[in-house]
């Protein structure tokens, strides 16, 4: 046997050599050979790496560079003086949404990104905040705590919006904030905020394409989750617009980069009724 087979044949010195690994290509090394892929698959260490397990609590925290690209909208930096806030339209400009076999490569039920955690730590609960008109604002919470994940995972973050924003006739629009861990000990906290249209003459949208996951779960996302689980909350717009802990540094997109990045990507016949 070589050095380097024996290298690599002590799990102990094959985890130190992949965890100098980027994500990426610490993903993409489970093809080298089945004892890798089992290795890294049964690594608590690796699996963490790879936003499979979450990592210990701590006040620093990033977002998942292997979901950056692909869910770009989840991670804009909020500005106070731009409104223009993701929506389907938005979601339908990804890059994996462009031709058949891509998306349904992203949709079907077996995609790892849905196992993923956004940010690593994560937080084990998800705030949900709904903007409806008349700045009536509503929330909800949903729990991780006792999950298999221990953690807020893609999934829940991925169907809650694009169910809330196709499912209806006028523009509906999302955000996600992060808030720093209130102590050592404690997780970063996330929020998203969905917002209803401002009224009914809003712009009518046309047909929004389908790009439900195939392991659709029933999330507290539908209108009529309202009666019996929504509590009505005071939240001034300072408050949500403004307040975030998520920085270029951390992995967020500034909202001016983001919007340069839509409109690339938008139809000519999108581009034209702005310009109107």
């Amino acid at each position: 046997m070589s050095a380097c087979e024996d290298v690599i044949g002590t799990p102990e010195l094959a985890e130190a050599i992949l965890l100098q690994m980027t994500a990426r290509d610490l993903l993409q090394a489970q093809r080298i050979s089945r004892y890798i892929k089992i290795l890294i698959q049964s690594s608590p260490r690796l699996q963490q790496a790879l936003f499979f397990r979450a990592a210990p609590a701590s006040k620093k925290w990033f977002v998942n560079p292997l979901l950056r690209e692909s869910f770009l909208p989840w991670i804009v930096i909020p500005h106070p003086e731009v409104r223009s806030l993701p929506s389907h339209e938005d979601l339908e400009r990804l890059d994996w949404t462009f031709t058949p076999e891509r998306k349904d490569a992203f949709l079907r039920p077996e995609a790892s990104w849905r196992r993923m955690f956004l940010i690593q730590p994560p937080p084990t609960e998800l705030s949900i905040f709904y903007h409806k008109n008349y700045g009536q604002v509503y929330k909800t919470q949903i729990s991780f705590k006792d999950s298999d994940s221990k953690g807020v995972t893609m999934d829940a973050i991925y169907d809650i919006p694009e169910q809330f924003t196709r499912k209806h006739h006028f523009q509906r629009r999302f955000m996600m904030r992060f808030l720093d861990p209130v102590s050592p000990l404690t997780t970063p906290i996330m929020i998203l905020h969905m917002f209803y249209p401002g009224s009914r003459t809003s712009t009518r949208i046309p047909s929004k394409v389908d790009l439900s996951s195939r392991a659709l779960r029933n999330w507290a996302y539908d209108d009529d989750y309202y009666d019996e689980n929504l509590v009505r909350v005071v939240l001034p717009r300072s408050d949500w617009m403004a307040k975030t802990n998520l920085t270029t540094e951390k992995g967020g997109v500034p909202m001016s980069d983001f919007g340069e990045w839509s409109r690339k990507r938008a139809p000519i016949s999108s581009l034209w009724s702005d310009v109107r």
